[in-house]
């Protein structure tokens, strides 16, 4: 590798030929460029980390969606609660920064990992959700990333009866969701 570090072999990189349908960027304003960037360096990176997969990439509302496909290296690439898939990403977004000079919203999973991770939590706040109406009037929920959390806020944003916020810090972080106030007129 040269003296100028990680990020100088993939600086310059031009895609040649687009791998996104023309319907999918016609609706962001992500240019095709960004996205195919973002897919070549994260293949690059996967190869020189001594992993295999395939990389599927699409935009899902401003964002850069990068699915690296089943492969034996799945569990290798995920890592330990997600942390090197996270790593990953985090990279991915610094690089594009570097390479392109634009800050991209830029999300990467393997296996479907994080759309697992991203369901049981919501299945979870669900299940605690049932709980308050019957037997409490909060329940905390386990930590959780903060994709995931947000995801939670989403779901009881308009609820009537119950919402949701936040507590703690760091890897602590966690939903706690709560029977509303009621209002008197």
């Amino acid at each position: 590798m040269s003296k100028k570090g990680l990020f100088s072999f993939f600086k310059g990189k031009e895609s040649e030929e687009s791998t996104l349908e023309s319907s999918a960027v016609a609706d962001s304003n992500i240019s095709p460029k960004l996205v195919n960037g973002a897919k070549e360096l994260l293949e690059e990176l996967l190869k020189r980390c001594g992993f295999e997969g395939d990389v599927t990439a699409r935009i899902e509302e401003e964002l850069i969606s990068l699915e690296i496909e089943e492969t034996d290296d799945t569990g290798r690439i995920i890592g330990r609660d997600g942390n090197t898939v996270e790593s990953l990403q985090t990279l991915i977004k610094a690089m594009m920064f570097k390479t392109y000079g634009e800050r991209v919203k830029v999300a990467v999973d393997a296996g479907g990992y994080k759309q697992k991770r991203m369901d049981k939590a919501q299945n979870q706040a669900l299940q605690a959700a049932q709980l308050i109406s019957k037997e409490t009037n909060k329940q905390e929920l386990n930590p959780m990333s903060a994709a995931e959390r947000r995801a939670i806020h989403m779901l009881f944003k308009e609820h009537e009866e119950l919402m949701s916020y936040s507590v703690g810090e760091g890897p602590t972080r966690r939903v706690v969701i709560e029977r509303r106030a009621e209002t008197t007129a």
